[in-house]
């Protein structure tokens, strides 16, 4: 029979040593083949998933960036990203041509998306981009990018898309409506003005400046003129030197005439020793020629209007006569400008930017009243008479 206590201490002994194997299996995990638990994740975490969303995060922060610095750089080329198919002032890009708008304005949804792709590809040029813009919203649809690593464990791929969506406190599109609509009105209501300054200056909006937003001045070749707008919404942004600054837009218009311009303001002077009359009246260098008329049915001397329209109210009896005189044939010889020097009759000469016509004919009668009136033509189509100027043939 076996003894009670010996029985004990045989497993009191039996427990110890077991306690000791515990402690080396628990105390030395690796080298008993096993590892810890949530390696694998912790892996993935640290070196796959928020290093994507890191990554994603640095590309939504430089988007912004991108697209902001696009709306600038096209804002001051007035829309397009390269010259348009219209000329250019002083690197302007000029907004319409004559009365056409299709060919000459910009599309700027087209050409900001352009813009913002060039700008993309310059700091990630192995991603492509789709691009959408949606009001406030631009939208970066964009190829896979992978993450991937191998151990003697495991092999580990994870792939992830760097799209982007930015919100933008403006609509980068409405400035460009809201400015092409007020550029028609402004050409249509100055186009026929002979004062184009003048014109522009009366019925331009506030926001609207001629060539430099902070220094503006007028500038005008062939009708066209420069100028600087600032944003309709009253978009604020940053610079290159991360200044925060107004937006604004750099274009041209062109302001050409659709119809010849009348002559605004008329004198004359009798000269009965030489026997002609000197109508004196401001050169147009637009015009191809000039019709200088004269009737004895003083009775229209206020009225004003088309060619046809006076010369129908001119009443059987009375004479209605013109002579014709070309831009080409103008004499410009500052001696025949001085007062007393004989010139020849029914020529034009240039003196000083006006144009001195001696009107001679037979049908002016001493001691009897006429009027004159002067027209421009160009292309064929004649300016109607603003004005007519009385005179005593005397």
């Amino acid at each position: 029979m076996v003894n009670k206590k010996g029985a004990l201490f045989h497993w009191i002994i039996f427990g110890v040593l077991a306690a000791f194997g515990l402690f080396f299996i628990l105390a030395n995990p690796l080298e008993m083949g096993y590892s810890i638990k949530g390696q694998w994740q912790s892996d993935f975490l640290k070196n796959y998933y928020l290093i994507s969303e890191e990554e994603m995060l640095k590309t939504d922060l430089n988007a912004k960036l991108i697209i902001k610095q696009a709306v600038l750089d096209l804002s001051q080329k007035g829309g397009f990203n390269q010259k348009s198919e219209c000329p250019t002032i002083n690197n302007y890009n000029v907004w319409n041509k004559i009365t056409d708008w299709k060919k000459c304005s910009p599309e700027p949804e087209k050409e900001l998306i352009a813009g913002i792709k060039s700008k993309l590809l310059l700091s990630y040029p192995l991603r492509t981009y789709d691009l959408k813009l949606d009001g406030l919203s631009v939208y970066g649809k964009s190829n896979s990018e992978s993450l991937s690593r191998s151990t003697n464990k495991y092999f580990l791929k994870y792939s992830y898309y760097p799209h982007f969506r930015i919100t933008l406190d403006f609509d980068p599109k409405k400035d460009y409506e809201t400015l092409k609509g007020e550029a028609l009105e402004l050409v249509n209501s100055c186009r026929n003005v002979k004062n184009l300054e003048k014109c522009i200056t009366d019925k331009r909006k506030n926001n609207w400046k001629f060539k430099d937003c902070t220094a503006e001045k007028y500038t005008e070749q062939d009708r066209s003129v420069l100028f600087c707008v600032t944003s309709p919404q009253q978009v604020k942004i940053y610079d290159t030197n991360s200044k925060l600054i107004p937006l604004t837009y750099l274009f041209a218009l062109d302001f050409t005439a659709t119809i010849p311009f009348p002559i605004e303001k008329l004198d004359a002077d009798v000269d009965l020793k030489n026997g002609f009359v000197e109508i004196i009246f401001d050169q147009d260098k637009s015009a191809d020629s000039y019709n200088i008329y004269f009737t004895d049915y003083t009775f229209i001397s206020s009225n004003t209007g088309t060619v046809a329209e006076l010369k129908e109210k001119v009443f059987s009896g009375y004479f209605w006569s013109y002579k014709e005189l070309k831009n080409s044939e103008l004499i410009s010889d500052p001696t025949k400008c001085a007062s007393g020097v004989i010139k020849e009759k029914n020529k034009g000469y240039l003196c000083l930017d006006k144009v001195y016509y001696t009107l001679s004919d037979s049908k002016l009668q001493l001691n009897k009243d006429y009027l004159v009136a002067v027209t421009t033509v160009k292309s064929i189509k004649e300016s109607e008479i603003n004005s007519f100027f009385k005179f005593k043939y005397t």
